[in-house]
């Protein structure tokens, strides 16, 4: 399983988005970071709370990062893309 949680405008007017990767069993958050492993068919949970320029989020209910940052720009969707599921 492999795919992609992004935050952003996806092929809009604005390119910027955040991402979390998920390939070959490995999570990496939006600055490339291996932060978590997950095995075929276990669900996980991945949930955060995203401001202006700063973002945390969780993995399966424990914190995983608090001081994520990102550029200040708009919100406009998140999205996910999967393949293999």
């Amino acid at each position: 399983v492999s795919g992609i949680v992004a935050e952003g405008d996806p092929g809009g007017g604005n390119p910027k988005s955040t991402l979390f990767n998920f390939k070959s069993g490995r999570v990496f958050d939006p600055n490339g970071n291996n932060v978590f492993s997950y095995q075929r068919n276990t669900p996980i949970n991945l949930k955060g709370t995203f401001s202006s320029t700063t973002y945390d989020y969780f993995i399966d209910d424990n914190l995983i990062s608090s001081v994520g940052t990102k550029d200040n720009y708009l919100i406009d969707k998140i999205f996910l893309e999967t393949e293999n599921c």
